[in-house]
């Protein structure tokens, strides 16, 4: 016994730490001792009672290096740590305090997603050879209430907490020709930085339906995007169409 109280005391002096039978109100081993030295704060003395039947001062984390995980439907205005998360169940989405204010991180409902779909109902004339831009005339889904029709450049949306939604956002749809649109058609996505993703017919396809689908577009503050498509069927030409875009990450 003796051996091994000198290997434990080579470790660490226990006597300073809360011990299995010196628990918190919460009827909880005060600390675990891979955090001892970075993350243990000034004692702190706990009146006997439930779940502390000894009365002793235990060790607290630090202020520092401990942040409140909690949820509701307003944000708290005390205990501010960076780093720190909330849960809006009104919203279905989760955010962290940046040290200034709450940021996005994710959501785990469905109305919680960050998405708009808009749709180009009634048909819209696209002369030939000519860069036409979508003018999107029906608001399918808009979790933000950022979007007014008609409209032809997408700017950034503002969430429900007022950030800009800035980050990676994920764009995709597809427009549908009256008639065969020539294999040198194509349908584009145009960043206001001037940023073009251009998609093409398959291999010259002359198909009157045409996808496009953006992984990851950079977007943030003021900047906008827009849908424009060409055609050279050799006379003038209608469509439909619809898009979605929607957030993915910071």
């Amino acid at each position: 016994m003796q051996l091994e109280s000198l290997q434990i005391m080579t470790v660490v002096d226990l006597s300073q730490f809360a011990i299995p039978d010196q628990l918190d109100h919460q009827g909880h081993a005060n600390t675990d001792l891979h955090l001892i030295g970075e993350h243990i704060g000034p004692p702190t003395a706990v009146s006997a009672g439930a779940g502390n039947t000894v009365g002793t001062s235990l060790y607290p984390a630090r202020e520092d290096h401990s942040h409140g995980s909690d949820a509701g439907t307003a944000f708290p205005t005390t205990g501010l740590d960076e780093g720190r998360t909330f849960t809006r169940t009104d919203q279905g989405r989760t955010y962290v305090y940046t040290g200034g204010s709450w940021w996005r991180l994710s959501y785990y409902t469905g109305s919680g997603r960050y998405i708009s779909v808009l749709a180009r109902v009634a048909t819209q004339s696209i002369a030939n050879a000519t860069d036409v831009d979508i003018s999107w005339d029906t608001e399918i889904t808009d979790s933000e209430s950022s979007i007014t029709v008609p409209i032809t450049n997408i700017a950034c949306p503002n969430e429900r907490v007022s950030n800009t939604l800035g980050g990676v956002w994920r764009v995709w749809g597809f427009v549908v020709w009256s008639a065969a649109p020539g294999a040198a058609s194509r349908v584009s996505i145009i960043h206001s930085s001037g940023d073009t993703y251009e998609f093409s017919g398959n291999n010259g396809s002359n198909s009157l339906y045409r996808a496009f689908v953006l992984p990851g577009l950079l977007f943030t503050g003021a900047e906008t995007f827009k849908i424009q498509v060409r055609q050279n069927s050799g006379g003038s030409l209608t469509l439909t169409g619809k898009i979605h875009f929607g957030w993915v990450a910071p």
